[in-house]
């Protein structure tokens, strides 16, 4: 079977359990590393018509520019809407959906920006990689690896296991297609015929609810519903001296800011009807952040039928207010220690806040919303799950409601891109749980001193480089994929 008939079958099938696929380009002709990438859309919008998606690129490298230009000149008849962005700006990227993503990768392996993009595909949808052979990529060094090397340490010196581990990943994911173009050969062909055909889970609304219909029918999934069910707890003031917090945590992708700008909506209109206005504040560390999330709060003001005014800075929005009876604003973590009089706050991506900024707002605020990633590409913020939720927890003052949401939005669950991710890039990585037995061993000093073999620690004991790398995410507020090097 011929390439794009494997092709067509793993679309199809991705379609079908409404699940993301991969496909490899490998080799060095720049020509035809462009046509292959063609065909491949070709191949898929005949399939998935007029998708719209994603071409990455390295600007600065004047081969990659080759490339973008040859793919613009082969893709002129496909019927896709295709949107080229250079890597820089994939933080600006979250929060969008797209059918594709092609990613040229031959000048850059940049972990942040693999793993930023990997939630941005529909189910159904496909990414396509352009790489060189490995025996070719560990002899040259990527725009990421060049940023790393320091006075005293030479090219030579930089380890490519990044480089080796993101191969042997690619090598190893069951719903790949690899090709090597140079020769125009299949090296693996995907597992195709395993997967299931998706039935969404069906949504329930509560039988009983305070917010609005029209909000809760806004929500996607049935944990979507069961978080805002949550929320309304902060319908009610707490008495004097008593705290109500809601905690929202979740992988990347699950709809967290969605759910709670939707919700923000909710109480803004119930707390201006019982009192005559609503005065919320929205924290995080960029105004970026909270894009997703603000957008849901329009949205939701809009579904209850209120003009909305919005002011932006940049492009972020940072304000948006009815009247003068609603006012929901971005504020900065450390300017939220001086702030007074909001009825509600939101700290989105607590991890990524210094846990001294949290203590405060938590002091500071009777009702506070604080939402985490648990895994993503930024790596998950340790300090806020393991110290901050537990004096959350112990403070006899302060009623905690903890919702974890799981249902992705984009995509079935175990999607297997997303698994592949998770795995080649550690995110989920957790230390080995220590027994009574080691803290006895612990007590008595009794230790093992070792230096491994980094080649083979890297590379072969999975397991143990799991165990470290979780250890290392518990010792650090925030951690990032790019660690790897």
């Amino acid at each position: 079977m011929g390439w794009a008939e494997l092709l067509q079958d793993l679309v199809k099938e991705g379609l079908s359990s409404n699940h993301r696929r991969l496909v490899v380009l490998v080799g060095t002709d720049e020509e035809k590393l462009a046509k292959y990438a063609a065909e491949v859309l070709r191949v898929f919008s005949s399939i998935v018509k007029e998708p719209h998606g994603l071409y990455m690129y390295q600007p600065e490298y004047p081969d990659a520019q080759r490339r973008m230009g040859k793919f613009k000149e082969l893709v002129k008849g496909v019927s896709a809407s295709i949107d080229y962005k250079p890597y820089k700006d994939t933080d600006k990227l979250l929060g969008t959906t797209v059918d594709f993503a092609i990613l040229d990768l031959m000048n850059d392996l940049k972990p942040n920006d693999v793993g930023r993009l990997g939630g941005i595909v529909r189910g159904g949808g496909i990414y396509i990689f352009m790489v060189p052979p490995l025996d070719e990529w560990v002899k040259q060094l990527t725009k990421f690896q060049q940023s790393l090397l320091v006075p005293q340490y030479r090219p030579e010196d930089v380890r490519h296991f990044l480089k080796v581990r993101f191969w042997n990943k690619l090598m190893g994911m069951g719903k790949a297609l690899i090709i090597n173009v140079n020769n125009d050969e299949v090296i693996k062909e995907p597992v195709i015929g395993d997967s299931q055909p998706w039935k969404p889970r069906e949504v329930v609304m509560p039988e009983r609810i305070r917010f609005s219909k029209a909000i809760y029918e806004l929500a996607k999934t049935q944990d979507q519903v069961e978080a805002l069910k949550a929320m309304e707890v902060l319908l009610e003031r707490p008495p004097r001296g008593k705290k109500v917090d809601v905690v929202l945590i979740a992988d990347r992708g699950r709809g967290k800011s969605a759910i709670i700008g939707l919700a923000l909506a909710a109480l803004a209109h119930r707390l201006r009807k019982v009192k005559g206005r609503a005065r919320f504040a929205v924290t995080a560390m960029n105004p970026s952040n909270v894009s997703t999330l603000m957008e849901f709060v329009i949205k939701g003001l809009k579904a209850l039928n209120y003009d909305v005014d919005v002011s932006y800075w940049g492009g972020d929005v940072v304000s948006v207010k009815v009247g003068i009876s609603i006012f929901i604003d971005y504020v900065k973590p450390y300017d939220m220690l001086s702030e007074e009089g909001r009825d509600i706050v939101v700290v989105d991506e607590a991890a990524m806040i210094p846990l001294p900024v949290l203590y405060g707002i938590h002091e500071r605020f009777g009702r506070v919303i604080y939402a985490s990633t648990i895994h993503g590409y930024e790596g998950a913020g340790r300090g806020f799950s393991l110290r901050f939720l537990k004096y959350l927890h112990e403070d006899k003052n302060t009623r905690v409601i903890e919702y974890e949401l799981k249902e992705p939005i984009r995509y079935a669950p175990n999607d297997p891109v997303e698994q592949w991710l998770f795995d080649t890039l550690l995110l989920d990585a957790e230390p080995a749980k220590i027994t009574e037995e080691d803290y006895e061993l612990i007590n008595r000093h009794e230790f093992n001193y070792l230096i491994p073999d980094l080649k083979e620690f890297f590379l072969l004991s999975e397991d143990r480089l799991r165990q470290f790398f979780g250890i290392y995410v518990q010792a650090h507020y925030r951690n990032e994929p790019m660690t790897w090097e």
